[in-house]
């Protein structure tokens, strides 16, 4: 998107932004904007061109729902961090999935370096190459 604004990136941002902060995010669940303000941003087109959503609101009616939204916006925040621990658990899992854990013992090859030993000391690990000696003088 910004590369065919050739450098004027800085008009464009607040967009950016825009658009950020108003979409769906799979570790909350939410958009960030209704993390910190309690509601759901109005997209400043319906406020041009009135959608049916926007012309349905009276102001007795959306203030009462704005003092709602304010009166669960801790619960809804309490319920995005327990998406975001259960999304960090399940990467986690993702992740560890494919970890194969491997002991080595005093002169075993180290696999990621063909021509190195691995040498264990006083929970200290050092790398030596094949000719080298174990113990210098």
């Amino acid at each position: 998107m910004l590369d065919k604004k050739n450098g004027r990136w800085a008009e464009e941002l607040p967009f950016v932004l825009w658009a950020y902060r108003t979409t769906s995010k799979v570790a909350t669940g939410q958009t960030p904007s209704s993390l910190v303000f309690g509601t759901e941003a109005v997209i400043p087109t319906e406020v041009v061109i009135p959608t049916a959503r926007y012309l349905l609101q009276d102001q007795e009616n959306n203030d009462r729902i704005l003092a709602q939204d304010l009166d669960t916006i801790e619960e809804l925040r309490d319920l995005a961090k327990i998406r975001i621990a259960t999304h960090q658990q399940r990467i986690t899992k993702a992740y560890n999935r494919n970890i194969r854990f491997r002991r080595f013992q005093i002169g075993d090859l180290d696999p990621n370096h063909a021509k190195t030993l691995v040498l264990y000391y006083a929970g200290n690990v050092e790398r030596r190459k094949k000719d080298q000696p174990l113990y210098s003088k």
